[in-house]
């Protein structure tokens, strides 16, 4: 199950949700809520998480492990995407070749992430300086 601020989220909505946001077929979506589900459990997630949290007054802080969320992310992302690639190529299937697939995707990832990504740190970080505000000018 998801985890999110208020409780479990579960594993149906996640997967009714990618059916509404875009007209993918039923492996597509299961692969989604796959994806979504192995970032709620990632360790890796949830120290971002916390970092952002006790950041929040530190914007630089707040962008630092927003960025890192996003590489994360497009990790995720990246393995998905690999597993839709047929087999085949230079290495042959492996422990080695698993590895070495895994770590490219991760330095990919943090490049990635690094360079502007696919905007989803920015966006965080302007969320959340927004709710901050908001909540600061309530107070």
């Amino acid at each position: 199950m998801l985890e999110r601020v208020n409780g479990p989220l579960p594993r149906d909505l996640v997967q009714s949700l990618g059916r509404a946001a875009s007209p993918l077929d039923e492996k597509g979506v299961e692969l989604f809520a796959e994806l979504v589900a192995g970032a709620a459990r990632a360790a890796e997630v949830e120290r971002v998480a916390r970092a952002a949290g006790s950041a929040a007054e530190d914007e630089a802080q707040l962008l630092e492990a927003a960025r890192a969320f996003e590489s994360v992310f497009l990790q995720l992302l990246l393995q998905g995407m690999r597993r839709t690639v047929p087999e085949g190529g230079l290495l042959p299937k492996g422990f080695a070749a698993d590895t070495y697939e895994s770590m490219h995707d991760q330095y990919l990832s943090e490049e990635m992430a690094k360079a502007g990504g696919i905007g989803l740190a920015e966006l965080i970080v302007e969320q959340l300086t927004a709710s901050r505000r908001r909540f600061d000018a309530e107070a």
